[in-house]
């Protein structure tokens, strides 16, 4: 423009990713998980941007995924660092983590969590996942049993009861192994239902007509998959 000086101003412009939470989280999200064997958990994301009132849950990401691995009881990978794995994205721009925890063993678990979209923070999360064996309990019959003494008359069969309870669903345990060593005889307990495990006596070593008492101990051994085993100690 005529009658004036031309002036340049020279200025810069950062263009920062627009802030996010990963549930809430503006930093790295922790999850400590702790569940039994054959049961099935999911884990649920949410990405925000907080720059939104209200918070606005981000869709249609570049990347939601998860990478997992298992750990020793030293803190030591077991193995190598799976590939990625895409989280499943729900109607309500959720993102679930779907590990099929119901088919996992036992053991120490890793799993890390990225997601990312263009223009917007990227955010990580760390889920510690333990797989628990499942454990029971067991019970003699009161009417026979005192303080897991059980008295028998010399040449009398005997039998007795057993009952097993899956503490973890609360429900009766069926399908476990029951063995009970006795006199050299390794004898089978016959499940009876509804947690019930019968075993029956008749032919063992009686008393000599000299022996007033004979006094022995032995071992009710419990198994099953998946479930820490179990051993009753009884006196006869």
């Amino acid at each position: 423009m005529e009658n004036y000086s031309s002036s340049e101003t020279i200025f810069y412009l950062n263009i920062l990713h627009r802030p996010t939470a990963l549930n809430n989280d503006t930093t790295l999200h922790h999850i400590s998980s702790s569940i039994y064997v054959q049961d099935a958990v999911n884990y649920t994301f949410t990405y925000q941007d907080i720059l939104s009132v209200p918070n606005k849950s981000l869709a249609d990401v570049d990347d939601a995924y998860y990478q997992w691995y298992q750990i020793n009881a030293n803190g030591q990978i077991i193995g190598s660092i799976s590939n990625n794995t895409n989280l499943i994205e729900s109607a309500d721009n959720t993102y679930i983590l779907d590990f099929n925890t119901s088919l996992r063993a036992v053991g120490a678990y890793a799993l890390f969590v990225t997601m990312q979209k263009n223009n917007y923070e990227a955010r990580t999360a760390l889920v510690n996942l333990e797989i628990k064996t499942r454990v029971f309990s067991a019970t003699l019959p009161s009417d026979i049993f005192t303080d897991n003494i059980i008295e028998v008359y010399s040449g009398d069969p005997f039998s007795f009861n057993i009952s097993l309870q899956d503490d973890t669903r609360n429900i009766a345990l069926t399908g476990a192994t029951v063995k009970m060593d006795f006199q050299n005889t390794t004898y089978t307990f016959n499940e009876t239902g509804s947690g019930g495990y019968l075993v029956n006596i008749t032919d063992y070593i009686k008393l000599l007509d000299t022996d007033f008492t004979n006094t022995s101990t032995t071992n009710i051994i419990i198994s099953k998959d998946n479930f820490v085993t179990q051993t009753i100690n009884i006196t006869m």
